[in-house]
């Protein structure tokens, strides 16, 4: 039984030979993607390339020209995958760190519902 030509990431040095899609992530290619990482984080981590192709997925849901902060929930590889994409670094606030344990003994995660702008202003 073959892998699916598409979708699917076994390993990330074998993902290139695995499709036959090119793979972009927010207008890079896969290797300009990877040259950016290893620039910024220094290694290959899987945590970067997931985090990579999960902000391309955000850019292509969100309206363009609209401007988001960032939540991530690891303070691992993902975040750098948002550093290098997107103008949300952690230094300029618009990249925040939430960090939520999952306890089975007192309960799962627990997840917040979206607020409006006025909502979120009258917050004291």
């Amino acid at each position: 039984m073959g892998y699916p030509k598409t979708g699917v990431i076994v390993g990330l040095n074998r993902m290139r030979k695995l499709t036959t899609a090119v793979i972009t992530i927010c207008d890079h290619t896969y290797d300009q993607y990877l040259d950016m990482v290893r620039a910024f984080h220094k290694h290959i981590a899987p945590g970067v390339v997931l985090g990579g192709l999960m902000v391309d997925l955000a850019y292509r849901s969100f309206p363009q020209g609209d401007i988001f902060d960032t939540i991530s929930e690891t303070r691992s590889c993902v975040p750098d995958a948002i550093q290098i994409l997107t103008p949300c670094p952690v230094g300029n606030g618009w990249l925040v760190h939430i960090a939520i344990m999952n306890n089975p003994q007192k309960g799962g995660a627990l997840w917040l519902e979206p607020v409006t702008d006025k909502e979120y202003n009258n917050l004291k």
